[in-house]
């Protein structure tokens, strides 16, 4: 707001003070050779001055903050790391979901949560939790364990650097294994900005028993962009 109040203060300053001085000095410059040199000066100067005013402000934009952004993450992003696992039309029509087929198996579910991020601390993404939705049929997982990773990218010649994050859930682990429609709910116990030297990972280690079919229906990241 305090850009554009400048702008329109601005403009109008140079519109008042350039309309003044021609409605006095143009009678005179008829019959004054230096005058009409002087109004040429001015008449240079404001057009200078109007030229470098819309040049900043063509860039100008408004402040963004807010706190109820979100993110979908489609599951054909998703990492998926032992099984059998396959794209298919989900169990509601219209959606899709990948599918992993019955088998008595460990697999890891890699989700990465793209948002912006920014080198400025403070700024671009702050990341408060991540909703995954899954569907469990035939029979109950054994276990599925979630870990949120904030991934500190290396710089040349140097490995990525792993910080597992601390996070509450809901459903409880026991709920969240049962056969049924699941929406798994992350929320970081401390929100993290996500710099541009920074990534996250949400990864879902499913220990299924022999006849339990996954099917993942995608991820939700929810959180505050500032720019």
């Amino acid at each position: 707001m305090e850009s554009v109040f400048y702008f329109i203060s601005t403009a109008v300053l140079i519109a008042f003070i350039g309309g003044l001085v021609f409605y006095n000095l143009i009678p005179l410059a008829f019959t004054d050779a230096s005058l009409r040199k002087d109004i040429r000066k001015l008449r240079t100067y404001f057009t200078r001055r109007w030229r470098i005013l819309t040049r900043h402000t063509m860039e100008l934009g408004g402040y963004v903050h807010d706190t109820a952004m979100a993110q979908f993450i489609s599951p054909t992003l998703f990492h998926l790391v032992t099984g059998t696992w396959t794209q298919t039309a989900g169990a509601v029509a219209g959606t899709i979901a990948m599918n992993k087929a019955a088998g008595a198996q460990t697999s890891i579910i890699t989700i990465p949560i793209k948002l912006m991020s920014n080198a400025v601390a403070g700024k671009g993404s702050y990341l408060k939790s991540i909703e995954i939705d899954y569907e469990l049929t035939v029979a109950d997982l054994t276990s599925l364990t979630p870990v949120v990773n904030l991934v500190t990218r290396g710089a040349d010649l140097a490995v990525a650097v792993v910080a597992a994050q601390a996070f509450t859930q809901s459903p409880t682990l026991a709920l969240s294994v049962v056969v049924d429609q699941h929406k798994l709910i992350l929320t970081l116990t401390t929100p993290i900005w996500i710099l541009n030297t920074q990534y996250v990972l949400v990864q879902l280690t499913a220990v299924a028993p022999a006849t339990t079919v996954i099917q993942l229906l995608g991820a939700v990241a929810n959180f505050t962009a500032r720019m």
